[in-house]
């Protein structure tokens, strides 16, 4: 059978039939005879429908889903759908933008129990700077230290404000301030 006979018996272009045949995918070898319905088989799983006889080429685009293409070329798709995607997270992994989510994980966890701690410790930490002092300067006090913890948390880089001896001078001096304030107007 020739090509010319394959393609009428196909109901296609003769060259559209000797494209195919030329092709790296076509499966039959160059030259005939050829089984009919071997190549319809063919070509119902490998190729778009034919335009010519009043079909959609669904691969064209406008409307045409991934559904109503014939299942090879639906696993093709998927498959540079698939490597395309993949392509794309490698891209963000050497721009930088993607992160181990469970060293992530870790890190929160991390700041999460930092926080907590140092919350917990908060009233044995300050009450010796807080003995004697009136409630305004206790909760001023503690409301400061609260506030920079949490600060701390909400930033996340894990580096604390510092917190050093003047700072707690300061606090404490402004505490004895305000207390001799109170005790010399009595």
């Amino acid at each position: 059978m020739s090509l010319r006979a394959l393609a009428k018996a196909m109901g296609r272009s003769h060259v559209a039939v000797q494209k195919w045949a030329r092709s790296p995918g076509w499966p039959f070898g160059q030259t005939g005879p050829w089984d009919v319905r071997a190549v319809l088989a063919w070509a119902q799983v490998s190729l778009h429908p034919d335009r010519s006889a009043g079909g959609t080429d669904a691969g064209a685009g406008r409307g045409g889903r991934v559904g109503d293409l014939p299942p090879l070329l639906q696993a093709e798709l998927q498959l540079k759908i698939y490597r395309a995607r993949f392509l794309d997270l490698q891209t963000q992994e050497l721009k930088g933008r993607l992160h181990d989510a469970e060293e992530c994980r870790r890190r929160r966890l991390g700041l999460i129990q930092g926080a907590k701690a140092r919350l917990l410790d908060l009233a044995r930490s300050a009450a010796t700077d807080l003995v004697g002092q009136d409630r305004e300067t206790i909760e001023r006090v503690l409301d400061e230290r609260i506030r920079r913890i949490l600060e701390e948390w909400a930033r996340g880089d894990g580096q604390t404000i510092e917190t050093s001896d003047a700072v707690t001078a300061t606090e404490t001096e402004g505490a004895a301030a305000a207390g001799d304030g109170a005790g010399a107007g009595s």
